[in-house]
């Protein structure tokens, strides 16, 4: 079990909690992050003891040091220094933005990047450091970038109120005042203070695929240094993507980005395309119980020996995905949305169920707790075919999260308890748009895929701000810029509702740089 999560790139740390939460109370099951370093390397001999699972692990390191072993990589003392123990209780829990952390990262000399990252919307911003990494040297860059961090209208300004560094770091020394009007209060973490590690040390692990990982250039410092972006910042997009193969009409007009999004009840409904489960998949299991039960799947990718669409049970089986089936008899044939069966899995295996190696063209799915009964499965499916299209649907659930259904490899329709998930789908609509472009040029140079970083949180939300009803059109696309046409609809857009003549914003994704932008149409 340990080593089926280090070999899906999870720390030991992450798996230390995982095993108190999937198993509380059963001590037997428990295993410290310690335990498993010592399982890893040879403290004695300062190695690897199984490589294979070390080089999959988030570090990568041949060896590890002990604890008392480690050292601040410099030295010196930083004046009316400011604690970490100090910063406010806020900053903990992540519900007032303003709060940041700052790294500082080397390549070959000279070049470096800062990195700063906004606890609570998880904005993250790389810094050039074209001068060089001596105090004096870093100082204007990152303040002049926490100064320029886009504000969110759907939340409090992000005005700049703790930036918190590690207290061995030439960045921290540069931008110290112990309080910064654009940085903020300014805590230290000294090395033996409870830090919690900066969020950008885990983007390469994170970042995807190890084979072939996705890189930004830092601000044009060439080849020294490249930071990898990932927990979702870069998307992978190929030539078969929603937007690559479905189009509009017997014309075969390139299919639209459209996005609707409805608040009732305290929950969100969205109706969205074009996308595939596949491609939102990460997204749902963020946000889903312990469990996620497939309660529609229909497909052609699944035959049997008469042409047949294999049961949902047969098709799991077929892909290895071990998962518990609830029969619910011949009475659900026919009911929109539901199969004959449940699959219900664990949330981590769904990506593996959606591995892109078939099509479904009708999945429905929610997530359940992992304890869910018999009884309670029949619960929802009585419930799932008695509710109207348009009538919220977890109300009437109290424990799950999260709803989806998918037709046609590329509509989307979502209800959620979680307010983000909205904003995070139509991020990755843009994403999957700019790609599908991209993945066109990558074709012709005959790479298998175009790499495409997201945009932050707060250009999804400005847009939900703006309007509920969004349309959006490819506009220019080179290697180096894509441009997204977007343009407010008055309702929920539909088959046959062709792009207005003049877009209301232009998204702008500048690949090189991997940032996007968005301003007023032309």
């Amino acid at each position: 079990m340990v080593e089926e999560k280090l070999a899906l790139s999870w720390s030991p740390e992450q798996i230390s909690g995982w095993l108190q939460r999937r198993f509380p109370g059963e001590s037997a099951m428990q295993l410290s992050h310690e335990a498993t370093y010592l399982s890893l390397f040879d403290p004695r001999r300062r190695q690897a003891i199984n490589r294979k699972l070390t080089q999959r692990s988030r570090a990568a390191l041949p060896m590890r040091q002990p604890r008392a072993a480690r050292r601040p990589s410099c030295w010196g003392i930083i004046r009316d220094m400011v604690s970490i123990s100090q910063r406010p209780a806020e900053v903990e829990d992540r519900t007032v933005p303003g709060h940041g952390e700052g790294d500082l990262v080397t390549g070959s000399r000279p070049s470096a990047i800062a990195t700063l990252v906004e606890r609570t919307t998880r904005y993250t911003a790389v810094v050039a450091l074209p001068d060089g990494i001596k105090a004096e040297q870093v100082t204007p860059h990152p303040i002049r970038t926490r100064g320029s961090i886009p504000r969110s209208p759907r939340s409090t300004a992000l005005s700049p109120r703790t930036t918190t560094w590690p207290e061995p770091c030439q960045a921290s020394r540069a931008s110290h005042d112990p309080f910064d009007p654009y940085l903020g209060q300014t805590p230290y973490a000294g090395a033996r203070d409870p830090w919690i590690t900066p969020p950008s040390r885990g983007w390469s692990a994170v970042a995807g695929p190890p084979r072939r990982p996705a890189m930004i250039d830092a601000g044009g410092l060439g080849s020294g240094v490249r930071w990898v972006l990932g927990g979702g910042a870069v998307i992978e997009v190929g030539q078969q993507g929603a937007f690559s193969v479905n189009c509009v009409g017997m014309e075969r007009q390139p299919f639209p980005l459209s996005f609707s999004i409805r608040e009732a009840e305290g929950l969100w409904q969205v109706s969205a395309g074009a996308a595939q489960a596949g491609e939102l998949v990460d997204l749902l299991v963020a946000v889903a119980n312990d469990a996620v039960a497939v309660v529609s799947l229909e497909t052609n990718s699944y035959l049997d020996e008469d042409w047949h669409p294999l049961r949902p049970s047969l098709i799991a089986a077929e892909l290895g995905v071990p998962c518990t089936v609830h029969s619910l008899g011949s009475w659900a044939s026919g009911t929109y949305g539901l199969a004959e069966e449940f699959l219900v899995m664990d949330r981590e295996l769904l990506p593996r169920l959606l591995d892109g190696t078939w099509s479904p063209y009708e999945l429905t799915l929610i997530d359940v707790p992992a304890d869910v009964t018999t009884e309670q499965l029949d619960e929802l499916a009585l419930v799932l075919g008695t509710t109207d299209v348009d009538e919220p649907l977890l109300s009437r659930l109290g424990d799950s999260r999260v709803w989806f259904s998918g037709h046609d490899d590329c509509y989307v329709l979502l209800e959620t308890r979680d307010p983000a998930l909205p904003a995070a789908v139509l991020a990755r609509l843009l994403t999957l748009l700019a790609g599908s472009a991209l993945a066109e040029l990558a074709e012709l140079a005959e790479e298998p895929l175009s790499h495409v970083p997201e945009p932050g949180p707060w250009l999804p939300e400005q847009l939900i701000a703006t309007a509920p009803h969004w349309i959006g059109a490819l506009g220019n696309v080179t290697e180096d810029l894509v441009t997204i046409g977007l343009a407010a609809l008055p309702d929920r857009w539909q088959l046959g509702v062709s792009f207005p003549q003049q877009a209301d914003l232009t998204a702008t994704l500048d690949q090189r740089h991997g940032t996007w932008r968005i301003t007023p149409a032309e």
